[in-house]
This record gives C-alpha cells, sequence and structure tokens, in this order.
C-alpha cells in the first residue's frame, strides 16, 4: 500500500513538473513579438550632419551654423527667418509693418569674442541682407525696426566669452530667394557672406 501512495505521489509531481514547464515557455513568449517587415525602416546611411560647404563669398556663402572667423571675432549664423512680419511686430510696439512688397528677414547670430582686451559686436561689425539682385538692405530697414533679443544690446566681452541675439532687415520680397547674409568687420573691411537656407 505504501509503494502505491509512493508511486501515485512520484507520478503527480512528474505531471505537475510538466505542466509547471509548459506554462512558463507560455509565459517566456507571451511578452515577446516577432519582429515583422510592416512598416520597417532601413537604417538612414547620413548618421552626421553635412559637412559645411562654401568659402564665403557672394556666389558661394558659408552655410548656416557655419562658425567662421571674421576680423577677432568667429561667427554663426544659425537660423534665418524670411517672414518674420509677426516677430517683429510682436518685439516692439514701435514697429512699424514693412513698406509694400518687402518683409523683415530677421537672423540669429552667435559670436565670439578671439580678439585681445575686450571687444563689442556691434560695434565692431556691420551687417547687411544681399537680395538676389545685389541690391542691400540695412540692418532695421527704412523704419529702425527692433527684433526680439537684438545683438545691438549684447554686453562688451573678453577673450573667449560669447554673445547671442538678432538682426533684421527689411527686404524686397523678390528679392529673397537667393539672397544673402553679410557680416563685415569694419576695421579692416573683411566680409563674408552666409546662406539664408
Amino acid at each position: 500500500m505504501r509503494k502505491q501512495f509512493t508511486l501515485i505521489l512520484l507520478v503527480a509531481v512528474m505531471l505537475f513538473s510538466i505542466a509547471g514547464c509548459s506554462s512558463s515557455d507560455d509565459a517566456g513568449t507571451a511578452g515577446t513579438t516577432t519582429p515583422s517587415t510592416q512598416g520597417a525602416t532601413t537604417p538612414s546611411t547620413q548618421t552626421e550632419p553635412a559637412e559645411p560647404s562654401g568659402d564665403g563669398t557672394r556666389e558661394d556663402p558659408f552655410s548656416l551654423g557655419q562658425a567662421v572667423p571674421v576680423g577677432p571675432w568667429e561667427i554663426a549664423v544659425v537660423e534665418v527667418n524670411t517672414d518674420a512680419n509677426d516677430l517683429i511686430a510682436q518685439a516692439d510696439a514701435a514697429n512699424e509693418p514693412p513698406k509694400d512688397g518687402h518683409q523683415y528677414v530677421l537672423v540669429s547670430v552667435n559670436a565670439k569674442y578671439l580678439g585681445s582686451g575686450t571687444g563689442r559686436f556691434w560695434t565692431d561689425m556691420a551687417y547687411r541682407f544681399y537680395g538676389s539682385l545685389d541690391n542691400t538692405f540695412m540692418n532695421g530697414g527704412t523704419s529702425d525696426a527692433v527684433p526680439p533679443t537684438p545683438i545691438a544690446e549684447a554686453p562688451e566681452v573678453l577673450e573667449g566669452e560669447s554673445v547671442s541675439g538678432n538682426l533684421v532687415s527689411e527686404v524686397l520680397s523678390d528679392q529673397i530667394d537667393g539672397g544673402a547674409v553679410m557680416m563685415e568687420y569694419m576695421s579692416d573691411d573683411v566680409q563674408v557672406f552666409f546662406a539664408v537656407k
């Protein structure tokens, strides 16, 4: 009788073990999914940003975001908003709408001073927007519009320090495409051009 009980118990344990393994296997696969090709994308071959381009001339301007030396400054035009009318209107209540056929172009700049002593971007540098027909449009336009965060208000800095801010021009709408941003170090007439997009 005792042998029968032991045998029954042994069979029960084996059956329980088999059932437990099956349950464990099911549980192990419940949270996984089989890879599917539906909606899959192949890895991009462009893993890094494109190399900076241009040589800084009017015909071949530097690319946006490219930091280049201009006199004792290292300058990068980081963004150009070619339809900034609303932003300029919001920046200062005294700003007037652009003239007919014109629109405001907002240029965002980062600049690092590399010279000796101190430097002030606004007094060292001149800025113009060159239209596609090579008309030039001065900072502020005919109404001296004030941009948000004007770089003109950036402080004087020491060697190695940086400033950032915005410039604005009132540009003929039909000359924006194909235009360029020009920066000039006024002490030695060094000019460089940056692409608009």
